[in-house]
C-alpha cells in the first residue's frame, strides 16, 4: 500500500477496526496511525 511505500524499513503492518467507543467519539472517515519501534534483535548466540 502506499503507507509502506513511505516506510522501507517497516516489518509488520496491521490494519484494524477501531471498537465501538473509538468509532462513537471519532465519527465515520476516522483514520488513525500507530507505530511502535521494533525489539532489538539479540546477538547471535543469546536469546
Amino acid at each position: 500500500g502506499r503507507l509502506e511505500s513511505h516506510l522501507p524499513g517497516l516489518r509488520e503492518l496491521n490494519v484494524i477496526e477501531v471498537g465501538a467507543v473509538v468509532g462513537a467519539h471519532v465519527g465515520p472517515g476516522m483514520l488513525a496511525v500507530a507505530m511502535a519501534p521494533a525489539a532489538p534483535t539479540p546477538p547471535a548466540g543469546e536469546g
